[in-house]
C-alpha cells in the first residue's frame, strides 16, 4: 500500500509544472526552541511565503493567470437559506442585547428621577420650614412690641409649597379668544342651543312685574256649597261620630 502511495505522488515529476505546481522548499532554518509555538509558526509562514513567491514567478514566465478578477463571485459553501438563518439568529440576539440595554436604561433613569424627586421634596420642606420660622419671628417681635406699628408681613404662598399666583390680575373676568369666522357663520345658522335654549322661557325682573295678563280664578264659595256625593263627602255637614250613627240605627 505504500509502495502504490509513493507511485501515486511519484506522477508529479513527469507531468508538467503548471499541472502539478509542486516546489520544494528551502532547508528548514534550526530553531533557538523548538518549543516555543510563536516562532515555530512564524517560521511556517515564512517558508510557505517563500514558495508562494517561486510559484507566482514561475506562473507569470509562462503567462499563465493566477490572480482572482475583480469581477469574479465565487459560489458559496452554504446555501441563501442557511444564510438566512444564520442573519435572523444574528438580528435576535442583537435585538436582545438591545431591549436589555433599554431596560438598563431605563432602571437608570427611574433612579435618578427618583433621587431628583427627593431632593425636589426635601427643598420644598427646607423652605416651608424657613418660612415658618420666618413667622414664628415675626409674630415674638410683634408681640415683643405691644402688636404696635404698621409692621405688616408679606409671605408668598410658594414660601410654603403651596400654588402659585395667577397670572391673571384680580377683578379680571376671563377673556376668552376671539371666534373665528367660521364660528360665527355657524352661529347665525344654527344658533348656540345647549341652556340657552333651555332657559328661553325662564321669567326675569321684567316678566315677573307684567300683570297685563293675569286673570282672577273662579272659587267655590261663589256658586255655592257642593253636593254631598255617595257615602255622605262633598259637603253638608259634619260626619257623626261611631257612637252617634249606632244610636241613630237603633232608634230607626
Amino acid at each position: 500500500a505504500l509502495h502504490e502511495a509513493l507511485e501515486e505522488l511519484e506522477w508529479t515529476s513527469t507531468a508538467p509544472w503548471e499541472e502539478a505546481q509542486a516546489l520544494t522548499a528551502a532547508p528548514a532554518e534550526a530553531l533557538r526552541d523548538v518549543h516555543d509555538d510563536l516562532e515555530r509558526e512564524l517560521h511556517f509562514y515564512n517558508q510557505a511565503l517563500a514558495a508562494a513567491r517561486v510559484a507566482v514567478g514561475k506562473l507569470e514566465e509562462r503567462g499563465a493567470p493566477w490572480c482572482r478578477p475583480d469581477d469574479y463571485y465565487a459560489e458559496m459553501v452554504k446555501g441563501d437559506e442557511h444564510m438566512r438563518r444564520v442573519r435572523e439568529k444574528l438580528l435576535l440576539e442583537k435585538r436582545r442585547v438591545d431591549e436589555a440595554e433599554e431596560r438598563r436604561k431605563a432602571r437608570e433613569a427611574k433612579k435618578f428621577a427618583k433621587h431628583v424627586q427627593a431632593e425636589r421634596l426635601k427643598e420644598r420642606a427646607q423652605q416651608r420650614k424657613q418660612a415658618l420660622d420666618r413667622v414664628q419671628k415675626w409674630r415674638k417681635d410683634r408681640a415683643r412690641n405691644n402688636y404696635s406699628g404698621d409692621d405688616e408681613f408679606d409671605l408668598e404662598a410658594e414660601d410654603f409649597g403651596g400654588p402659585r399666583q395667577a397670572k391673571q390680575q384680580a377683578g379680571v373676568r376671563f377673556q376668552g379668544r376671539e371666534k373665528s369666522k367660521k364660528r360665527l357663520a355657524r352661529d347665525a345658522k344654527f344658533g348656540f342651543g345647549g341652556v340657552k335654549k333651555k332657559l328661553a322661557k325662564q321669567n326675569d325682573a321684567k316678566s315677573s312685574r307684567d300683570m297685563s295678563e293675569y286673570r282672577q280664578g273662579s272659587f267655590g264659595p261663589r256658586h255655592g256649597p257642593k253636593k254631598a256625593t255617595r257615602g255622605g263627602r262633598g259637603g253638608g255637614g259634619q260626619r257623626p261620630g261611631k257612637a252617634r250613627r249606632a244610636q241613630m240605627r237603633g232608634s230607626g
